[in-house]
């Protein structure tokens, strides 16, 4: 403890100074950690609306679904109507099929939101990826008449995350075949240069309108419910599409008018060293086409 009236006049004032910075210091601190403090809990407010969204979204894309698929399972069992059960199978089977994708998304958006994007570099078989894709959305493609064309234009093998290029996939053809119109067509091309694959998901649908360019990879976001939706959803497909590319260090984009809508993405080309091994965790997504992985 300091003898105040041992110290000379400079002294003093050096101490009264020094104390002044002090406080000074103190307060700013003490102001760092509440605008911290605030920040935090405007987060956990958010996450917490979110929860409920999603805990409400939850609620109404899977309760109505569920009841179909356990009406339909008991119109099959009682055996009436046997002249239906073709129709009534193929309902269940599309109820399935959508219960199917929209559980894919939550468990993707999870593992994204978690940081559990670890991935598994294979040979992807673009063409097989496609095929395995369009039965789950053949009830929506036939009902409104529309017609996929492929096209593979990539000039050597493509090494990446064949799980993640499929929910990638899966989102974009979801999303097009939704906003496309009646009698619409839906182009798909895979291609590379030498140092990123490019794939692009394009349709003649009603488009994005410009305002909303910055929300569309937002969760829970949905900007029309106009005459080409079919299904509500989740609102989940473009940000899960973002957090896979991202994950594979690659970049989405898009370009869209009325009548015309094309997804790009960007994904760098898996180097020399990647494939000839790795480490990292697991990949909860499971693909029996996606064997000889290679993990990093």
């Amino acid at each position: 403890m300091l003898e105040i009236e041992k110290l000379s006049d400079g002294e003093l004032l050096g101490e009264i100074q020094r104390r002044f910075e002090e406080k000074n210091s103190t307060l700013n601190e003490m102001e760092f950690l509440n605008k911290k403090l605030i920040d935090l809990n405007k987060r956990l407010m958010e996450v917490d609306s979110v929860k409920s969204q999603f805990l409400s979204l939850i609620k109404n894309e899977f309760n109505n679904p569920i009841s179909s698929v356990l009406n339909l399972c008991s119109h099959l069992i009682s055996g009436k109507k046997p002249e239906r059960a073709v129709e009534l199978t193929q309902m269940l089977h599309m109820e399935i099929l959508r219960l199917d994708f929209q559980i894919k998304n939550i468990i993707a958006a999870n593992e994204i939101e978690a940081g559990k994007t670890e991935s598994y570099f294979t040979k992807v078989d673009f063409r097989s990826v496609v095929e395995d894709i369009t039965p789950t959305f053949q009830y929506l493609i036939r009902d409104k008449n529309l017609s996929i064309e492929f096209k593979d234009e990539t000039t050597k093998e493509i090494y990446s995350d064949a799980p993640k290029i499929y929910l990638i996939l899966l989102n974009l053809i979801s999303n097009s075949c939704e906003y496309t119109f009646d009698n619409g067509r839906i182009w798909i091309t895979a291609r590379n240069d030498d140092e990123n694959l490019f794939v692009v998901v394009k349709d003649d649908g009603e488009g994005i309108e410009v305002e909303n360019k910055l929300l569309v990879y937002n969760r829970f976001t949905q900007f029309s419910k106009g005459a080409t939706r079919a299904k509500t959803g989740l609102g989940l497909g473009l940000s899960v599409v973002k957090g896979e590319v991202e994950a594979l260090d690659g970049e989405v984009d898009y370009e869209s008018e009325e009548g015309n809508t094309e997804f790009i993405i960007k994904i760098p080309l898996a180097s020399e060293g990647i494939l000839q091994g790795g480490s990292g965790g697991s990949n909860d997504i499971l693909f029996e086409d996606f064997g000889d992985a290679v993990e990093i």
